[in-house]
């Protein structure tokens, strides 16, 4: 027993090295062409920085603010990135390293995952042909997944969402009947939760299933009891930390908790109005951004296949379960981003590492000649299944510069090098610190400071931020960030005559905006421009020209956009 733990531990050791050892290469240097986005800066280093700063000057109330101010998307990833920032200060680059690193602790819980369910299914009997090779297997297919390596150096919540689903799935795996594993399984799962609302519910649904269909084998043996014990085992963290989210959120009150509710609900039920995603889209994104290429993307569907003879055993049935209800609500579902893909990554690779172990020889000798086959086969011109797949849904461009275009994005898609282009939605960084240094240029250390812009590109926390990096007070950003600083977020003109506009500007000491307000002109969005013309015209606000800013973008001349500083009017 002594000497399979200490083989155990090796394992393990083994694969940790193998992981760092792809941790530094993806991240001395790490690509870092474009700076931060709008989900990124608003959802996930704001929060983080609010929670850094409240507990570093002490202000716990401006913490549990930043806490409980999470409503669409949760805190655990902005509390990962606060710890990090506490080590090496305020940083966009230490926050996106942080999130490759947290992408390599995913991939040793893969390792882990795997393990366990080759040694579940064995239970204890001799070791099966395959099962010292699925697990590495399993690594290995992660670490070859383009979509995973490229966001995870965003600050996006799908990677963090997935490195915790692998550990919770594992801990799944692993429970054996005794209460500590039970609770282990369901702490994990309540971490998947707050990582990510919607995904965390998906997990916890094929999760659910699993532990329903166990029901059904503890009723025919008579088991009834223990199955229960286990269940209140599994729920206990959950059900705590639902409650005091959902219910009573100390030291909050139930005005939070309600807050809390409506924002859940709201999230849920989003985007499903727009227009679906054409499924020529989806595939190509599986294919040929999910995985390496579309033949890779073919052998590890063979392989998950194979398991399907064992699906009904519990440690394949709760991966085939997750994988289930990863995958089947995000294809229905008619909005369809790529990084939607990651979390169902977790279940398929174990899965294809376990069914393609079975399928390769035992000898070392031939299972080598296979797999270097194999590789051969999948990893050779992997540009053509891109160009194929996308000619035959009918996706490819007929325009040349269009067209080479594309090919170009195919081609960064396979980019496991640490010069990978950052998939952030962000301005590309030299715009992104011009137009942040305009800004501070002209906002004094205590000022309020309102946005009349709407772009995707550059957030109102991107300014909270900018002059945090550039000087500002501390507390500036703890007395200002949490409270809204413009007209909207969405593309949609909320209809504000005069009266309301003058009492929203009401609030600030300068207010800035840009022509054209978004950064890459968009039609949808050029009613805010109105917005601009009233507060100069109508109420009086003078206005000056900070500078210009030239935005490259996809047109062959740049966007050039002009940053302006309103001021009251003098009475």
């Amino acid at each position: 027993m002594g000497a399979a733990k200490e083989t155990e531990g090796a394992q393990t050791l083994r694969a940790a090295v193998a992981v760092c050892l792809l941790g530094l290469f993806w991240t001395l240097p790490m690509g870092n062409a474009s700076a931060w986005g709008w989900d990124e800066s608003m959802h996930s280093e704001l929060p983080a920085v609010r929670v850094l700063l409240g507990a570093t000057s002490g202000e716990w109330r401006s913490v549990s603010d930043a806490i409980h101010g999470c409503n669409q998307y949760p805190f655990v990833w902005p509390l990962c990135l606060a710890l990090v920032q506490a080590v090496f200060g305020v940083s966009e680059f230490a926050c996106r390293v942080a999130g490759t690193w947290i992408w390599c602790f995913g991939l040793l819980g893969l390792f882990e995952l795997t393990r366990a369910v080759v040694a579940r299914r064995r239970g204890g009997g001799a070791a099966r042909r395959g099962d010292d090779l699925a697990p590495w297997l399993a690594l290995g297919l992660g670490a070859l997944s383009p979509l995973p390596l490229a966001y995870s150096g965003t600050l996006f919540l799908e990677v963090p969402f997935a490195a915790g689903a692998v550990w919770a799935l594992r801990a799944w795996v692993r429970r054996d009947g005794g209460a500590r594993r039970d609770l282990a399984a369901g702490a994990w799962l309540a971490v998947a939760f707050f990582t990510k609302f919607n995904y965390g519910l998906m997990l916890g649904a094929g999760c659910a299933a699993a532990w329903i269909l166990e029901g059904g084998a503890a009723l025919r043996a008579g088991r009834v009891g223990p199955w229960l014990k286990a269940g209140a085992g599994l729920a206990a963290v959950p059900a705590l930390a639902f409650a005091w989210w959902f219910l009573l959120p100390f030291p909050e009150g139930a005005e939070t908790a309600a807050r809390h509710r409506a924002a859940f609900g709201s999230f849920l039920g989003g985007n499903r109005d727009m227009v679906p995603t054409p499924a020529g889209v989806r595939i190509l994104h599986w294919a040929c951004f999910f995985s390496f290429s579309a033949r890779l993307l073919a052998v590890q569907l063979a392989g998950v296949i194979v398991t399907l003879r064992g699906a009904l055993r519990p440690e394949l049935r709760v991966l085939w379960l997750s994988l289930a209800a990863m995958t089947v609500p995000l294809w229905s579902h008619p909005f369809h981003l790529d990084r939607f893909l990651i979390p169902a990554g977790p279940a398929l690779w174990a899965l294809a590492a376990l069914g393609l172990a079975r399928l390769l020889p035992s000898g070392a000798r031939w299972r080598a000649v296979c797999l270097g086959g194999a590789a051969a086969a999948v990893f050779s011109y992997p540009e053509h299944d891109a160009r194929t797949l996308s000619q035959t849904t009918r996706l490819a461009a007929t325009a040349p510069a269009v067209r080479a275009l594309q090919l170009d994005t195919f081609r960064g898609w396979r980019n496991l090098t640490a010069g990978r282009p950052l998939p952030t939605a962000g301005l590309a960084r030299e715009e992104h610190d011009a137009l942040s240094d305009l800004v501070a240029s002209e906002v004094a250390a205590t000022e309020r400071v309102g946005w009349l812009g709407l772009s995707s590109g550059y957030s109102p926390a991107a300014i909270h931020l900018a002059l945090l990096e550039r000087g500002g007070p501390p507390e500036r950003l703890l007395r200002d960030a949490h409270r809204t600083m413009d007209v909207t977020f969405e593309g949609v003109d909320p209809g504000w005559d005069d009266e309301r506009l003058a009492a929203w500007a009401a609030e600030f000491d300068v207010i800035l905006f840009t022509d054209p307000p978004d950064l890459r002109a968009r039609r949808a969005r050029a009613f805010i421009s109105d917005y601009q013309r009233r507060l100069v015209a109508n109420l009086g606000w003078p206005h000056e020209v900070l500078g210009s800013v030239e935005l490259s973008r996809r047109r062959p001349e740049p966007l050039s956009v002009k940053v302006y500083a309103c001021r009251p009017p003098i009475r």
